[in-house]
């Protein structure tokens, strides 16, 4: 589990410096914190789990739908910050 940790950490590292670009998935062109993720996530997996939909540049949708939280929960388990590792998120 250490090894599979310091990949997600290397990984997660090689995209410093790339810029913000909203909604982008691009080591080196472009990103936000989603796409920061699923840059990751192909890294390691190759495929995406599923299409992400648009969403706003707000933390919340505007329409009181979390259509992003809702997927995220489904693809993570959730544990408290004080049991948090290295490569969490």
């Amino acid at each position: 589990m250490v090894e599979f940790s310091n990949r997600i950490i290397s990984e997660a590292r090689s995209w410093i410096g790339t810029p913000y670009v909203h909604q982008a998935s691009c080591k080196g062109g472009g990103t936000d914190c989603l796409g920061l993720v699923r840059g990751v996530w192909r890294s390691l997996y190759r495929n995406e789990p599923e299409l992400v939909p648009a969403y706003s540049r707000d933390w919340s949708e505007p329409q009181g739908d979390e259509r992003l939280w809702r997927a995220a929960a489904s693809h993570m388990m959730s544990k408290s910050i004080s049991d948090a590792s290295p490569g969490d998120l």
